[in-house]
């Protein structure tokens, strides 16, 4: 509806979907299909309300409420790209699709102290569609959020500066990044940092916890 009440203008649309995010099952109603799928012991189980979603075990039943969602996104997002092949040529669109951060929901390790900055939990899809994009291609470069900046500059013709964290991929003529950085960083908690390459994982996290201005102390 957008699209057609401006077609007059080229136009940035930032489509904020929800639909894909866990939830913490004690103020959340899981899909009907889900549920109709699982024995009675998966799908009633202790949970704490408190609990966020970044922080949420891997229970079957977050597990496949999440693919389940995955699949509804995706027949939504095919309304969007059937009618962008239908009312533009391949040169005249670009779809960037991300996500904030991982879920912890896939983790290994089923514990009380779920880890915020296992790969999991931090690692994200990043997926373009449109013009100056390969077709078909998939790869397994690292990459960061900071990196969409430059590579939507590089790709919608603006220019950007030099002196920015992102970087352009590789596979757009750019550099690949040698390593990437997660980090958790929340007024009460301790900071955790990971910093990865294709091989290892460097991890540490203070002893104090931050503090409302977002400072922490790294003497241990």
């Amino acid at each position: 509806r957008h699209i057609d009440a401006f077609d007059e203008t080229d136009q940035f649309l930032f489509l904020y979907l929800l639909d894909v995010h866990p939830y913490n099952a004690r103020w959340f109603k899981c899909d009907t299909a889900v549920e109709a799928h699982l024995p009675l012991a998966e799908r009633f189980f202790p949970h704490d309300s408190d609990v966020a979603s970044v922080r949420l075990p891997n229970l079957r039943i977050y597990q496949e409420q999440y693919l389940e969602q995955m699949r509804q996104t995706d027949r939504t997002l095919g309304l969007l790209f059937s009618y962008l092949e239908q009312h533009f040529n391949e040169d005249e669109y670009l779809v960037n699709l991300y996500s904030d951060h991982g879920i912890s929901i896939f983790n290994r390790n089923n514990t009380d102290a779920v880890d915020v900055i296992s790969e999991n939990s931090t690692c994200a899809a990043w997926m373009m569609r449109g013009a100056g994009i390969p077709e078909g291609t998939v790869v397994h470069d690292l990459t960061s959020t900071v990196d969409i900046y430059p590579t939507l500059g590089h790709l919608c013709g603006f220019p950007v500066n030099d002196d920015i964290d992102g970087r352009l991929p590789a596979v757009f003529g750019g550099t690949a990044r040698d390593v990437a950085y997660s980090m958790s960083m929340f007024p009460g908690q301790t900071y955790k940092l990971a910093v990865r390459n294709h091989e290892h994982v460097l991890r540490l996290e203070t002893r104090e916890v931050l503090d409302e201005d977002g400072t922490v102390d790294f003497t241990d």
